[in-house]
Formats: C-alpha cells, structure tokens, sequence
C-alpha cells in the first residue's frame, strides 16, 4: 500500500471489493504490488472480497488464482 492510492483510504473502510482480472492477475500471471497490497489489508485485518466479471471463469485464470491463494494464505 503506498500513501498515494489504497493506503490513504485503507483506515476509513473495513471491506473491500477488488476486481481480479487486470488488477490482481492478467490471466497469466499475478501482479505482485497487487499480492503485497492485499497481504497489508490482511495484516490491517481488513476484509476483502475478490470479483470478477469474466464470462467464463472456469477457463480464466485457474492456475493464477491458485498462486494468489497460497502467497497469502500459505
């Protein structure tokens, strides 16, 4: 989080909604400030809500969403 985008919000909410594609991931592989900025909601015990709107998501991004799950819960 840098003082310029998510962190000087950050205190002012409890939940957040973050899209996945474009954001978190590009359909390939994760964005890491993206990774580093979700680890620091969780160390500030925010909540999170990842969403997409990708058409088909069984086919979209099955081996990255797995990557982000075990960078910030493993």
């Amino acid at each position: 989080l840098d003082k310029e985008g998510l962190r000087s919000i950050a205190d002012n909410y409890d939940l957040f909604y973050i899209d996945l594609w474009g954001v978190i991931h590009n359909g390939i592989k994760l964005h890491e400030q993206a990774v580093i900025a979700l680890k620091e909601l969780i160390k500030m015990n925010k909540d999170f809500v990842l969403l997409t709107n990708a058409p088909r998501i069984e086919f979209l991004g099955a081996p990255v969403h797995r990557a982000l799950y075990t960078q910030l819960y493993i």
